[in-house]
């Protein structure tokens, strides 16, 4: 009975490790680029086909690159500048430090009032 619950288990086992799907061991990064373009076709162009961050100025635009856009983007032939290169890490990092309490200005709480005082 014993042996018979140890064998089932040992298939059960097999058969969602060769049936599980096999997944990415890499983590594509999100890159914050500034790109330089000549022609208002290739700003609509851009501006169609990546995720654009609606910072633009003249002959720039500043797009997020998405796994695969940095090769389609090299393809285009435009220069860009990387503004960050994985925005992922720049936001755990930013996170991950000390959050010092900020003092704003404000009303003063020795006329704070509760529900009782309305009510």
């Amino acid at each position: 009975m014993v042996m018979r619950k140890l064998i089932a288990t040992a298939i059960v086992a097999l058969l969602v490790a060769v049936l599980a799907p096999v997944g990415h061991t890499d983590t594509p990064k999100l890159a914050l680029v500034r790109v330089h373009f000549t022609s208002m076709d290739q700003a609509a162009y851009l501006m169609s086909h990546f995720d654009e961050t609606h910072n633009h100025s003249d002959g720039q635009i500043e797009l997020l690159l998405w796994p695969g856009d940095r090769i389609r983007l090299d393809e285009m032939g435009l220069d860009y500048d990387v503004l960050t290169e994985d925005l992922v890490a720049r936001d755990l990092a930013l996170n991950a430090g000390p959050h010092p309490l900020q003092h704003l200005p404000g009303p003063d709480y020795s006329d704070y009032r509760h529900l009782a005082d309305y009510n």
